[in-house]
């Protein structure tokens, strides 16, 4: 018996984000001229906006950068902090360290969460877009 194919299903390889009904999102306020941030701070004060953010990633695991995390007074509570640092001799309490943005991601998973928020700043969103729009080697 051959098998009902449905003509309108695309063959578009699988791409890494999303994978087995992981969801990896970049959460990101940006400017009209795409601006997320100046001098390693946000350039704007919007508490609605912090708001946002806090109950969206609240227990989930936030991938940032290092200086990311470093712009911040300290880690963001009642999530996994994920920092993504080149230098193998940084080290912070409460943080999981990660060197590449594909073992942050990874580290990420272990935790058994249903999303995984990528937060910044803005070389942390290309590299995890560059990754997550790999095919996977299937």
């Amino acid at each position: 018996m051959e098998e009902n194919k449905n003509p309108n299903e695309s063959h578009k390889p699988l791409l890494r984000g999303g994978l087995e009904g992981l969801i990896i999102s970049h959460l990101v306020a940006a400017s009209e001229n795409n601006v997320i941030g100046k001098n390693n701070q946000l350039p704007w004060n919007l508490p609605n906006d912090f708001k946002f953010f806090k109950n969206k990633t609240w227990g989930m695991p936030v991938v940032m950068g290092r200086k990311t995390y470093e712009s911040m007074e300290k880690e963001l509570p009642g999530r996994i902090n994920i920092v993504v640092t080149t230098n193998k001799d940084w080290v912070r309490s409460n943080v999981v360290v990660a060197h590449t943005i594909e073992e942050g991601i990874k580290r990420a998973e272990e935790s058994d969460c249903k999303e995984i928020f990528i937060i910044g700043g803005g070389e942390i969103f290309k590299q995890s877009y560059y990754f997550l729009m790999q095919p996977l080697d299937v």
